[in-house]
């Protein structure tokens, strides 16, 4: 390191403890690095314009890098720059360094210390969220309810109860109940007769019903005198009409 260049870093030093900047608005707070500060400000999205000031005396331009540009220069009576950032609302780092040019062929150029400073097009920076735990997304809260009011906020509907109403309420559990079947029919065997196994006389006979058989059913009403019959013992068809009324129909 020349003596000039370690006299401007110690007074780079110095003068940062002892100088306060005229504006230093950045994005992260941190607009101040090794003497030099910053004022950014955002003409759209994808655009940070970014102004320059320092402490540090006799400086004749600033270097500045970033890796959409490489390394550029920027005059200390300019003190101004602007880069664009893409994809739009995405952070960029850039570096500055402030120095001053030797005079003659035998003093070099002496610059300070690179100041790294982060920003992002559009001046805000991505908010980190917290994923919620596990209790939060599998054990949601209980719900107090609180009768009508508590149930429309819920978003739940809560049937109404029956209200019974006696008679009302018994006439229509009758009329929607499924008909009772037709009480059974019984006849009494008046005389002993002839069974067949079909109606109207062309039938074949199957037996003989006895005179005061029990338990003798009408299966179903009796059409030009022949019945139909069901006792314990037998079924079939008997006739019983005038001039042998066999049976005593209900």
């Amino acid at each position: 390191m020349t003596f000039w260049r370690a006299m401007l870093v110690a007074f780079a030093g110095a003068a940062l403890l002892a100088w306060k900047p005229a504006y230093a608005a950045c994005l992260e707070g941190d607009c101040c690095k090794n003497g030099i500060c910053i004022d950014v400000s955002y003409p759209n999205e994808s655009i940070i314009h970014v102004r320059l000031e320092t402490g540090i005396g006799g400086i004749t331009h600033y270097n500045i890098q970033h890796h959409s540009t490489g390394q550029f220069e920027v005059g200390a009576n300019v003190a101004h720059f602007e880069l664009a950032v893409w994809p739009p609302g995405s952070v960029t780092v850039f570096a500055v360094q402030a120095c001053r040019r030797g005079k003659g062929i035998f003093e070099r150029s002496a610059c300070s210390k690179w100041a790294d400073f982060r920003e992002i097009s559009g001046g805000k920076l991505p908010e980190v969220t917290t994923p919620p735990s596990s209790a939060e997304t599998t054990s949601p809260k209980p719900i107090r309810r609180l009768g009508k009011s508590a149930s429309a906020q819920s978003g739940q509907a809560t049937a109404a109860p029956v209200r019974k109403l006696g008679k009302l309420n018994d006439a229509v559990a009758v009329a929607n109940a499924p008909p009772a079947p037709p009480p059974e029919e019984f006849v009494s065997v008046l005389l002993p007769t002839d069974v067949y196994d079909a109606p109207g006389g062309g039938g074949r006979k199957t037996g003989m019903l006895q005179r005061g058989t029990q338990q003798v059913k009408l299966v179903e009403p009796c059409i030009d005198h022949w019945c139909r019959l069901a006792w314990p013992a037998g079924a079939g068809w008997v006739w019983s009409g005038p001039g042998h009324e066999s049976l005593k129909l209900p």
